[in-house]
């Protein structure tokens, strides 16, 4: 037994040197790998740098890549919204001064068009010459008994026949401007108008003649502008002399009849007024 136990124990101590390096061999490579691993990934050495493995280099990289894309993202993001907010801001301040330049555009053309709103002269109106005088004489009609209704007066009826009479009166107002009973006897006498008088029946000597028996009215002015213009202010100046609208605005003188004649820059009128219709004699 003692032979078998000593030739079981020496067949061990040769077989032992041929297997002990498999087993170094086999093991140290992969607890080497581990620890240079963990050595890279949790505590990098500063004195002797090792190389990391490729697969987790990768995966930080792309960690960090990512996050650096995130934060790129986010940076880029905060910018892009910053320069919108800053575009809002100058598009609104644009808008502000846009509108601000259209009122103050606004403001100086309505300025402009105060300005430069065209005078009497620049409107060209028509002022009245000697052509309009038979107008004018209507527009002095018109305003007379617009002052009368005023008045509570009725207005006085145009008369045709008396109208020739104040018309001729009123040219010869342009030589003598003046209540003259020779022109005035002379006028109707011309035109036959009014009430025929013989002289002799009246133990007067002379000619026949004819009274129209009106009562008048004269004016003379250089009033200038439209015929509206001038008709109304000759009316006015019947209406303002008292002497003269106590019978032109008189209830009791129904009857009228304006004659006007422009000469020298003068307008001269014959307002004539009479109690009856003198056309009817």
């Amino acid at each position: 037994m003692k032979r078998i136990f000593f030739l079981i124990l020496s067949l061990s101590i040769l077989l032992l040197p041929a297997c002990s390096p498999e087993t170094i061999i086999t093991d140290a490579p992969q607890n080497t790998e581990t620890e240079t691993v963990q050595s890279v990934v949790l505590e990098p050495s500063d004195s002797t740098p090792t190389q990391p493995d490729k697969t987790n280099n990768t995966e930080i990289k792309t960690y960090q890549t990512e996050v650096s894309a995130e934060s790129n993202t986010s940076q880029a993001t905060e910018s892009t919204a910053k320069n919108t907010e800053k575009a809002a801001e100058s598009c609104m301040r644009t808008e502000v001064e846009k509108q601000e330049t259209t009122t103050q555009v606004e403001s100086n053309s309505t300025t402009t068009v105060v300005n430069t709103e065209p005078t009497i002269e620049e409107e060209h109106i028509i002022k009245a010459s000697a052509s309009d005088c038979s107008i004018i004489a209507d527009k002095v009609i018109e305003y007379i008994n617009a002052f009368r209704s005023d008045e509570g007066v009725e207005s006085a009826i145009k008369l045709s026949g008396l109208t020739k009479y104040a018309e001729y009166r009123s040219r010869q107002l342009v030589t003598n401007f003046a209540h003259d009973t020779v022109d005035e006897r002379a006028a109707a006498t011309a035109l036959q108008y009014g009430e025929y008088i013989e002289s002799s029946l009246y133990g007067m000597n002379g000619e026949p003649y004819y009274s129209a028996n009106v009562r008048e009215a004269i004016a003379k002015t250089p009033f200038g502008g439209t015929v509206d213009d001038v008709g109304k202010h000759i009316a006015r100046m019947a209406k303002n002399s008292s002497a003269h609208w106590n019978y032109v605005g008189g209830k009791d003188y129904q009857y009228i009849a304006v004659g006007v004649t422009y000469e020298n820059g003068n307008w001269y009128c014959c307002i004539a007024m009479s109690r009856e219709n003198t056309d009817n004699k």
